[in-house]
């Protein structure tokens, strides 16, 4: 390399001392993100933005100090400082981007590579901030600044004088319209959502190609990690077809099997369908998962699609269901097989390339959680963006769609439908309780063209599968209440809160000194033991009395012959059926026994909500509590409640939709990404983790955690996620002043008052004072 040869990074150990040519990074980029494009027709667009993310690189200023940096320095993870003042290289592709706006066609592609470039170190921003900070992608474009001349003017001359790419058919102003308007007075805010995602999907490419690119040349020994073979989506449905011929089959469970073998029979026949939007509406317990996954690989082989994406809105699903896939398609090789993405991974499970693949998703199998989907979708980080590009063109399975919060159904609803309709997924609502999301009067945002996968089977499935008798609710204080459930050699209750579950298992503890307490104030590696010694007792057919919050409603799958629910939404009181009588085994029906309590725990606002709702619907479907019917009614209720209650922000309280907007003349796209990222939250209650003593850690807790901080050592914390329970800020706050808490680094906290957790019952807040119905979920 000539000396004077502009650099894009500095000489390491594995270059062997030689430095990144930029030109050379820029052209690598180029060719990477136009292998990694959406589709094909998006190719030469992702291959200008590798050609211009760093063309501020070139700028005197940045290559005296990138000279100046020491080898093997992370000088590329965020933009470079020469003494207090930045070194902004990334703003001068993108106002070249932005200046090319003669044509409506240049400005709309313009202002989206503008979003792009800008953002690739520290993320999409807002198009505006409301001030002159400069944070914002306005301040940033009108800004001059010495590099920004300096790089135009040192920058080869084909690389600033190339024109824009004519305007991919994907991103025409005329198709986004022309969907929009199907919305109605919805159709302003869908098309700029729909811009929106494109702008993040092109940003996913160059962040995705830049960083493999970037790490190809300061660590090629971890880039070839990432290049292991893998099996295709017709691998692993052979795979799968060969695990479900060779499971067992018990005589015992032969109504249910046969019902499973439907389901499965007609998931394969669907699977030829076109790619869209499919529901999947059986019973809990009638072999979803594995169905829904049958359709999900057979399909994608079919039509060409990528991978498979598996989300649910509970660690507990996630964990027994990953298990359950990874031993479904074990036949078909390749430790790639099958990628976990949640905050409960056990560091055991995981590998050197998974841990790689977590960053951008790059597996034919993804097991993660709703709120990673979801939150990834909205984002404006890099990091959080880089796996987008890798959604486009999947099957996307939401099992337990009906959890999907009310207040964000807008956002998640046309999240759902540009990646059908703009990125080729193909998506399936998976649900034992089918929520009523289909587009009518009075629900305008749902959504349209939905294929159910059982047909008009679905009724015969829900009564061949009827498995229990739910009685009417009825009041029991808790003594009756554990009285009742003493009563039974096996029983499962589950109530709304964690202080419930903890006085009602005192209770039921007097009398049987080997119950089992299961909620969320036992961190996740404590779960995971109790539920195994529950499955063991069934197994053996031992007394087995447990009481639980709502941890043990989805993907638990244990198989009682009576179930105690507190009164909740009747999707609630579904799930929990779904433990009851599981398998068919029993003679006759299984019991699920509804309760009011005696008032002394109030549950949270949502949940008493819910449970109003159901209430009201009850009444009129006693017959068939949890029939189809009562459930549509059910939602229905919901969801216009949420429309009573929110007005104008009905379904998006947050406001998430209203943060993207697209500008005339021109339909440029004014995007507030940082906002709308900030503003999408998932799990609203404010919760803050705390690591506990579990386990063999005991007394040498807090040394371990300040030992791995100081190595930063990755396998320690991905440990300290499964020993972590998370609690309500003020009742973190009050044990920390209480001393049961040290806080490390300012940014762990750490359970040290041993008498604060029990084996039992876990996280015991009155240790230091604070009343256990402080405790909610």
């Amino acid at each position: 390399m000539p000396v004077d040869e502009p650099w894009a990074h500095s000489p390491t150990t594995a270059s062997q001392g030689r430095p990144d040519s930029l030109i050379d990074h820029l052209q690598a980029v180029r060719d990477r993100a136009q292998l990694l494009a959406p589709c094909p027709t998006l190719g030469e667009v992702c291959g200008l933005l590798g050609l211009w993310h760093d063309l501020g690189k070139y700028a005197d200023e940045f290559q005296r100090y990138i000279r100046q940096a020491s080898a093997d320095s992370d000088e590329d993870d965020a933009e470079p400082t020469t003494g207090a003042r930045r070194v902004d290289h990334s703003t001068v592709g993108a106002a070249l981007a932005e200046s090319r706006n003669a044509t409506q066609a240049e400005a709309i592609l313009g202002r989206l590579m503008a979003y792009c470039i800008a953002g690739h170190h520290c993320g999409l921003a807002d198009w505006s901030d409301g001030s002159d900070s400069g944070s914002s992608l306005r301040v940033r474009l009108k800004k001059e600044k010495a590099e920004f001349a300096s790089a135009r003017r040192l920058a080869p001359t084909e690389l600033s004088t190339r024109s824009l790419p004519d305007l991919p058919a994907a991103l025409s102003p005329k198709k986004w319209w022309k969907e929009a308007s199907e919305s109605g007075k919805e159709a302003q805010s869908t098309a700029a959502f729909s811009y929106a995602m494109a702008c993040r999907m092109l940003f996913s490419v160059l962040v995705d190609a830049d960083r493999l690119e970037t790490e190809r040349f300061r660590d090629p020994e971890q880039a070839g990690v990432r290049a292991g073979p893998v099996p295709t989506l017709a691998d692993l449905a052979g795979a799968l077809r060969m695990h479900m011929d060779g499971l067992p089959r018990s005589r015992e469970s032969e109504r249910v099997n046969a019902v499973r073998d439907r389901v499965l029979e007609k998931c394969r026949a669907s699977a030829a369908g076109a790619p869209g939007i499919y529901s999947l509406t059986v019973p809990t317990g009638g072999g979803k998962t594995l169905s829904s996954l049958a359709f999900a690989l057979e399909h994608g082989a079919t039509h060409g699609l990528r991978r498979v994406i598996y989300a649910a809105p509970f660690t507990s699903i996630i964990e027994q269901n990953a298990q359950r896939i990874r031993g479904a398609l074990a036949s078909a090789g390749g430790p790639g097989c099958v990628l976990e993405h949640h905050s409960a991974l056990d560091p055991s499970k995981e590998t050197e390339r998974s841990r790689l693949v977590t960053e951008n998703w790059d597996a034919p199998v993804i097991v993660t959680t709703n709120v990673q989907l979801f939150e990834s979708l909205m984002a404006a980080s890099p990091s959080a963006c880089r796996k987008l590009h890798n959604i486009a063109r999947s099957v996307i399975i939401l099992d337990e769609a009906q959890a999907l919060p009310a207040s964000l159904l807008r956002p998640c609803l046309a999240a759902v439908r540009c990646l059908v309709h703009d990125h080729g997924c193909t998506v399936v609502l998976c649900t034992a309780t089918q929520p009523a999301v289909t587009h009518r009067e009075r629900f305008p945002i749902g959504l349209r063209g939905v294929t159910e996968i059982m047909g008009d089977a679905a009724p015969g499935v829900f009564r061949a599968l009827e498995r229990v008798r739910v009685a009417p609710p009825v009041d029991m204080s808790d003594e009756a209440t554990a009285a009742a459930i003493c009563a039974e050699p096996r029983a499962l209750c589950i109530v709304n809160t964690r202080g419930h579950a903890a006085a009602l298992y005192a209770l039921v503890k007097a009398n049987d000194e080997e119950a089992i307490h299961l909620s969320a104030s036992m961190c996740a590696a404590h779960r995971s033991d109790k539920i195994q010694e529950i499955e063991r007792r069934l197994r053996a057919g031992e007394t087995c009395r447990v009481v639980s919050t709502q941890v043990v409603e989805a993907g638990v799958d244990v198989d009682f012959p009576v179930v105690f629910r507190a009164m909740a939404g009747l999707d609630s009181i579904a799930q929990a059926a779904g433990r009851c009588n599981r398998e068919g085994r029993l003679p006759g029906l299984g019991r699920v026994v509804v309760f009011r309590g005696d008032g002394k725990w109030r549950p949270p606002h949502s949940i008493m909500l819910a449970a109003d709702d159901a209430a009201q619907v009850l009444p009129d479907h006693l017959d068939n509590p949890l029939g189809p019917d009562a459930i549509t009614r059910y939602f229905e209720k919901s969801y216009d409640r949420e429309r009573s209650r929110a007005g104008g922000a009905a379904w998006d309280r947050p406001g998430v939709m209203d943060r993207f907007r697209l500008v005339s003349p021109q339909s440029t796209l004014e995007a507030q990404f940082r906002t709308a990222s900030r503003e999408f939250r998932m799990i609203e209650d404010h919760q803050e983790p705390i690591i506990v003593p579990y386990g063999t850690m005991g007394g040498v807790l807090l040394s371990r955690v300040q030992r791995a901080l100081e190595r930063r050592d990755r396998n320690a914390f991905r440990q300290f996620q499964r020993l972590t329970v998370s609690v309500p800020s003020r009742v973190r706050d009050a044990m920390e002043r209480g001393g049961a808490v040290t806080v490390v680094d300012g940014s762990f906290w750490v359970l040290t008052n041993k008498a604060a957790y029990d084996d039992e019952v876990g996280v015991k807040a009155e240790v230091v004072g604070i009343p256990p119905e402080s405790l909610l979920l």
